[in-house]
């Protein structure tokens, strides 16, 4: 069984890495993926398991409402980045909604990982299973995924 905790911890140490906040934030931006779900990709790659595509479509559908919700929160607090004490909090409030969305990736994982495991070799990729689980056809977000898999793996967190 996975833990929530030691997914946020690994989480709270990949992501102080500025090349891999950038990375998240600017796949966030630009292509709408969730970072909990990127940081994620690399949680379970560091530990050999990997999700198929319906698998991360079903991890995508369990935190829709909470990434709505976390969405909105974000666009409020960077609409108020000139008043400091409501931008501060409304970035506290963000932050418990991201750490609610990953202990319910790790709830849904926990109860989705033996049925939604990859099964054969080139579906060993979890930055490309969620990929086609976004059913996004675009070249350049699966590039800048996979540049970001690269990126991860050579970090020792």
């Amino acid at each position: 069984m996975w833990q929530a905790n030691d997914f946020w911890l690994y989480s709270i140490g990949i992501y102080q890495q500025a090349s891999v906040k950038r990375a998240c934030l600017a796949m966030q931006n630009q292509h709408g993926l969730n970072v909990n779900i990127l940081l994620l990709c690399g949680y379970l790659t560091k530990s050999e398991i990997f999700i198929n595509k319906i698998g991360f479509e079903y991890l995508i559908d369990q935190i829709k409402d909470l990434d709505k919700e976390t969405s909105r929160l974000r666009q409020i607090r960077i609409a108020s980045k000139n008043e400091a004490e409501k931008y501060s909090q409304l970035l506290k409030q963000e932050l418990d909604l991201e750490k609610r969305q990953q202990q319910q990736l790790i709830a849904s994982l926990n109860r989705v990982q033996e049925t939604h495991k990859t099964s054969t070799l080139r579906e060993q990729d979890n930055y490309q299973n969620y990929y086609y689980a976004t059913h996004a056809d675009n070249q350049q977000m699966l590039q800048d995924m996979m540049h970001f898999k690269t990126e991860i793996s050579n970090l020792s967190i």
